[in-house]
Order: structure tokens, then sequence, then C-alpha cells
């Protein structure tokens, strides 16, 4: 004796990643279950735009299934700001070979199974703020500069960077 169960359900998006800061180049949408690899291709990828509207789908670099039942769209990496928008074709199937069913009705592969999900990028923006400097400097002497610098971005700085000073004649 044993017991078995028939699987009469697509494959929804339950989760996406990531939101965060830049540059980011993948997208990963975990799934209620397992998919089928096979059927898997970049003409699953129906719509990925930037933040300005912008198509990004020759940007795709690769689409795979990790661990059975994420997606993972890799493209060239992005460096705006705000909302990306990718666009899942509702053709994906779960290891059986049902259809995507978003919507959780009872017919899989509608147009209304389709995901679209918005992705924010939020990015540092490093201002200076302040600034103390000699009016006049001698040349080959030691001159103090000292400055600070603000982040008005949204996102944490998150590497080290280095900072650049010129010199200049006039109040430029």
């Amino acid at each position: 004796s044993g017991s078995f169960h028939v699987d009469h359900s697509g494959p929804r998006v339950v989760a996406q990643s990531p939101d965060g800061n830049a540059p980011f180049n993948q997208i990963d949408l975990s799934f209620d279950e397992a998919l089928d690899p096979i059927t898997v291709t970049t003409a699953d990828i129906a719509g990925f735009t930037d933040p300005n509207g912008n198509d990004l789908r020759g940007q795709i670099t690769g689409v795979s299934v990790v661990n059975g039942n994420i997606l993972r769209v890799s493209f060239n990496n992005q460096y705006a700001e705000g909302d990306y928008t990718l666009v899942l074709s509702p053709t994906l199937t779960d290891a059986v070979g049902n259809l995507m069913n978003q919507d959780g009705d009872a017919f899989m592969g509608e147009p209304e199974d389709a995901f679209s999900g918005q992705f924010l990028q939020e990015l540092p923006d490093l201002a200076v703020v302040l600034s103390v400097s000699p009016s006049q400097a001698v040349a080959w002497q030691t001159a103090a500069v000292r400055w600070t610098v603000r982040n008005d971005g949204l996102a944490a700085a998150q590497r080290t960077w280095s900072d650049r000073l010129y010199l200049s004649a006039d109040a430029v």
C-alpha cells in the first residue's frame, strides 16, 4: 500500500528579491513549488524595464532554476535608482507540467497568471556639505583643507571611496 498526491495546481511566485543597493545584476523569484528547468528560457521574460521605462530584455544574460523553486534572472549591472519592473510570462511550468497559476483560480496559463514585480534600487548620493580651506596658498607649501561629506541618497555607501581635490585660480 502507499499514497500519492496528484498535483493539479500551477506554480505561483511567492517572494522576490532583491530590493536594495546598486549595482544589482540578478533577480530571484521564489515559487511555491518546483519548476521544470527544461522549460525555462529568456523568452519567459515578457518585460523588464528600468526606472525610466527603457526595455532591458536585451541586457538579460541568463535565466535558470536554482534549488528547484527559484527562478534566477541574470543581467548586466544596473545602476539607475528607482523601480525596475519584471514581467514573467505565464508559460512556465512546474515539475509535472502545470502552467503558472499566479491568480490561484481554476485556470492555469491565462494572461492574468503572468507575474509582474517591482524591484526598488536605492543609491547613495554623497555631497560635500562643509569645506574649510585657506583663501590663499603658496606653491609647494602645505595647505590644510577639510571637508565633510553627507549621504543624501536612500542607500548607505557600502564601499570605500576616494576624494579628489581640485585647486582652481577662480571661484569654480
